[in-house]
Formats: C-alpha cells, structure tokens, sequence
C-alpha cells in the first residue's frame, strides 16, 4: 500500500480512510466470509450538530472545513469525504495556509476549543505537516474523553506515518469507547494487516467490513471504476451502513 501524507497525495485525514479501505476491499479474497458485527456508533456530543447546523448554509471554504469536522465527528465519514473533495478543488492547501494560523491563534486562546482543535488538524494534514496533526489529534483525545472519532482519526494519521503499533493503541482506545464502531475495527484490520496478524486481522475486518462497504462506494461513485487490483465487497452483505 502507498503511504498516505504525502505530497500529492491525500489532502485531509478522512482521504487516508479511502485509501486503506479500498486495499482492505480487496484483502476480503484472502480474509474470508464471515457475519457483520453490531455497527451502532456513540450518540455524538451535541455541540457537533450545532456546529454542522450553523455551517450548513455557509459556502466559503471555512464553512467546508467546519462541515467536515463535524461529519467525521458525528460518524457521517462520506459526508466529511464529500465536503473534504469540495475543499480540495478550491486549492485545499492554499486555504489551510490561511486558516490555519486562525486556528492556532483560536487554539492557544482557549485550548479546550474542541472545533478549533479538530479544524486545526485537518489544516495540518493539508498542508503535510504530519506530526503536528498527530500532536493535535492526541490533545483532542484527551479533551474529548467520550468521543471515538479524535482516536480513529489520530489512529489513521499514524497509519499515515507507518506508525503501526501506535495506530493499533489509538484504535483499540477508541473501540473502548464504542466496541461496535466499525470504523474503529476496520482500522484494527489494516493495522493487524501491515503485521501480518491474519487472524485479528480477519476477526476486526469483519466486524468493520460494513465501513469498508461504505467507503469503496463512495470510491466507486468518485471514480465511476473500481481502483485496479480491488475487488468488490459481497453483494450478499446488505444494510450494514456504521452508522446505522
């Protein structure tokens, strides 16, 4: 698989759930057959909706950021995936030059602002700095102590750095927090994957195979093709959207 993070490459934290889910698509002639876990996800915190509320008519590339903050913070992943395409074709990395020294100011004012702070790594991750973004994600996590989400999106951007063993630790925390969030064991999946663990790998992929389902349609309907070398998903797994 090709690392992600990269110039070139994916533009927001939510791209790195495409691009390891699509090879995860293809893992399933490996991996096997097997039943779908339970994918009800956390109630999300309120200020969330009122986030996505208040930006829901906005259409500067601030209210796109917002809106994605808050998709990914409610569960809604291709939501935050449209949103962060959308921003991407109005030069993302431009934007994030200017939003982010916003945040950074907004952050160090109040450093418990949870929407600066989510909107602050996604400004990192556009403009590839890598490590910053993991040191924001890892302060969202503890701030917001009952929300999954900062944990796999801090898990994805170590997956992004080849930091394996410590995506795994920020999926298996966010999996605490919600144990039928499927994007958390989809994460698992690949993280087990990339240390050919088959058996977890197989165990995780399973119960988060709705996830991936979900993230290679919307691969599909970005593409109108399948990325070569991924093979579809079971036609026979049905209804089991993770937020559903």
């Amino acid at each position: 698989m090709r690392r992600a993070g990269r110039p070139g490459q994916a533009r927001a934290l939510a791209r790195a759930l495409v691009a390891f889910s699509a090879a995860a698509a293809g893992w399933l002639a490996v991996a096997g057959q097997g039943a779908l876990g339970s994918a009800a996800l956390m109630p999300a915190p309120v200020e969330w909706r009122s986030v996505l509320q208040a930006a829901s008519g906005r259409e500067d590339p601030e209210g796109g950021l917002l809106r994605a903050a808050a998709y990914i913070n409610l569960g809604r992943i291709v939501d935050a995936l449209d949103e962060v395409d959308a921003l991407s074709r109005l030069a993302y990395r431009d934007l994030a030059r200017v939003l982010v020294p916003q945040y950074e100011a907004a952050v160090k004012a109040s450093p418990g602002d949870l929407v600066a702070l989510n909107c602050l790594a996604f400004g990192y991750y556009a403009l590839d700095r890598m490590d910053s973004a993991i040191a924001t994600l890892a302060d969202l996590g503890q701030l917001d102590t009952s929300n999954p989400w900062p944990r796999n999106l801090l898990a994805i951007a170590y997956l992004a750095q080849e930091q394996v063993d410590a995506a795994r630790a920020a999926a298996q925390e966010a999996l605490r927090l919600d144990p039928s969030n499927q994007y958390s064991h989809l994460i698992l999946a690949v993280a087990y994957y990339r240390k050919h663990d088959y058996l977890r790998f197989l165990a995780h992929y399973v119960r988060g195979r709705g996830a991936a389902r979900e993230l290679e349609r919307y691969l599909k309907q970005r593409s109108g093709t399948q990325s070569q070398g991924v093979q579809s998903l079971p036609d026979r797994v049905e209804g089991d959207a993770p937020g559903g």
